[in-house]
C-alpha cells in the first residue's frame, strides 16, 4: 500500500489564483488533480512538508475556524440570492488554509460539473455528518440555514476542544518541569553524588541496588551528554506525536469521562440538525434516515435508524418512537413537550441547553482528574529523587552507628 503524502499546488483559473493541498502518493497525481480535475493553468506542485508531518501524526481534521468561516460565507451569499457555486467562489477570498482552499476548489468544480453540494463536499473530504445533513436539506432547498447550524456546531465543538486543551496545560507544565529536572539531576548532579557517596561510605558498604543502577546509568549519560539529551527530549516529543494519532484517540475515547462528553456532543449535534431540517420542512422519516448515517456513535446510529423504522411502520407519535428506540428519558420528554405544543425548536433548544450544562459539569470533573494526576506525578518524581539521592546517604549514616 502506497503512502499518501501532502502536495501543495499553485495555479490559476478564470477567477484568479488558487493554492491548495492534495493528498496522494506522487507529484504526478497532484499535478493531474490540479490540471485535469480542477482545470487549472500554470500549475506548480511542491511537497507540503507541514501537512505531511500532520498526516504522519494522524492529524487530518480541517481547521475549525476555516470551516466555520466557509459555511457562514456560503450561507450569506445564498441568503443574498446568489448560487452556492458563486458563494464558493467568494469564499476563496476568506480561506487561508491550503487544505480547505483545495477542498473549496474541488467542491466548486464538482458543482459546476453538475454534482450536488453534499456529494461534492463528500468528495472533497468534509465531515460525513455535514454531508448527510446537507443531503437531507437539498430536498427542501434549505442549505443556507443548515450551513449556519453546522457552523455553530463546529464552533461549539472547537470551543470545547480548546477548553479541554487548556485544562491539560497545567498537568503538562508540571510533568514537563519534572522531566526537565530529571534530565538535569541525571546529567549533572547524580555523577557527583555517586563520588560523594563512595568517599563518605564505610569500607565494604554497598549502595542500594536500585540506586546503584541509577548512578551507573547517570555515568553513561555523563559520558554521552548529547546523545542522552537528544533521547531524553525526543522521547516526550515522540510520545506526543503518538498520542495525537488516530489509534491513541480511539483509546482516549474509551475513557469514561471523555466517552460521556463525546456521546453528549454527538447527541447535541444530531438533535440540532433535526431541529433545522424539521423547520425546513423535511419529513421526519427522511431526517432520521439521513442522520443515522451521520452519527459518530454506533449507539446513536442504531437509535436513529430505529426511530425511522418506527415512523415508517405507522407510529404517529415522534416522542413514542424516540422512547422505543432507546434514547434517554429526558430526550423523549423534551420531544413529547415539543410535539404537544407543536414547537420542536423550543424543545430542542431546552434539550441542547441541558446537554451543554452536562458537558460543562463533565469538563469540570475532567479538570479535577487532571489536577490529581499532575500531583501524583510530582509525588512520584519526589519519591524517586529521594530514593536515589537521599537513601544512599542515610544508609551510610546509619551504618556508622
Amino acid at each position: 500500500m502506497s503512502l499518501a503524502l501532502a502536495w501543495r499546488f499553485h495555479g490559476h483559473d478564470a477567477d484568479g489564483a488558487i493554492c491548495g493541498t492534495f493528498i496522494g502518493p506522487s507529484r504526478d497525481d497532484a499535478y493531474f488533480h490540479a490540471t485535469s480535475v480542477l482545470q487549472l493553468r500554470e500549475v506548480v506542485v511542491e511537497t507540503d512538508l507541514v501537512n505531511c508531518v500532520r498526516r504522519l501524526a494522524g492529524i487530518t481534521e480541517l481547521p475549525a475556524a476555516e470551516v466555520v468561516r466557509l459555511y457562514q460565507v456560503i450561507a450569506d451569499r445564498v441568503d443574498a440570492g446568489l448560487s452556492i457555486a458563486q458563494g464558493l467562489r467568494d469564499a476563496r477570498a476568506y480561506v487561508t488554509d491550503a487544505r480547505v482552499a483545495g477542498g473549496v476548489a474541488l467542491v466548486r468544480r464538482s458543482m459546476l460539473d453538475g454534482m450536488p453540494l453534499f456529494e461534492a463536499m463528500a468528495r472533497a473530504g468534509f465531515a460525513p455528518a455535514h454531508t448527510a445533513a446537507l443531503r437531507a436539506a437539498r430536498r427542501s432547498g434549505a442549505e443556507a440555514p443548515v450551513l449556519r447550524n453546522l457552523a455553530r456546531q463546529v464552533e461549539f465543538i472547537e470551543r470545547l476542544r480548546q477548553r479541554l486543551r487548556s485544562l491539560a496545560w497545567y498537568p503538562l507544565l508540571v510533568i514537563s518541569l519534572s522531566w526537565l529536572v530529571g534530565w538535569g539531576v541525571t546529567l549533572f548532579i547524580a555523577p557527583r553524588l555517586e563520588h560523594f557517596f563512595a568517599a563518605t561510605s564505610p569500607l565494604g558498604m554497598e549502595m542500594p541496588p536500585l540506586a546503584a543502577r541509577y548512578y551507573a546509568f547517570a555515568q553513561i549519560a555523563s559520558r554521552w551528554p548529547v546523545v542522552f539529551s537528544a533521547c531524553w527530549i525526543g522521547a516526550p516529543v515522540a510520545l506526543a506525536l503518538v498520542l495525537r494519532g488516530r489509534g491513541s484517540r480511539r483509546v482516549f475515547a474509551r475513557l469514561p469521562a471523555l466517552r460521556q462528553v463525546i456521546q453528549w456532543l454527538d447527541l447535541a449535534s444530531l438533535w440540532s440538525a433535526f431541529s433545522q431540517l424539521q423547520a425546513a420542512g423535511v419529513r421526519p422519516v427522511e431526517i432520521f434516515t439521513e442522520l443515522a448515517t451521520a452519527a459518530s456513535e454506533p449507539l446513536h446510529a442504531r437509535q436513529l435508524s430505529a426511530v425511522a423504522t418506527h415512523l415508517q411502520e405507522g407510529c404517529t407519535s415522534l416522542a413514542q418512537a424516540v422512547a422505543q428506540a432507546g434514547f434517554p428519558s429526558f430526550v423523549s420528554a423534551e420531544i413529547a413537550a415539543g410535539e404537544s405544543g407543536l414547537n420542536y425548536r423550543a424543545a430542542i433548544e431546552r434539550l441542547l441547553d441541558r446537554l451543554h450544562r452536562d458537558i460543562d459539569r463533565q469538563c469540570q470533573h475532567i479538570e479535577r482528574l487532571l489536577s490529581a494526576a499532575s500531583y501524583l506525578v510530582v509525588a512520584f518524581m519526589v519519591v524517586i529523587a529521594a530514593s536515589m539521592a537521599i537513601l544512599p546517604q542515610l544508609t551510610a549514616a546509619f551504618s556508622r552507628l
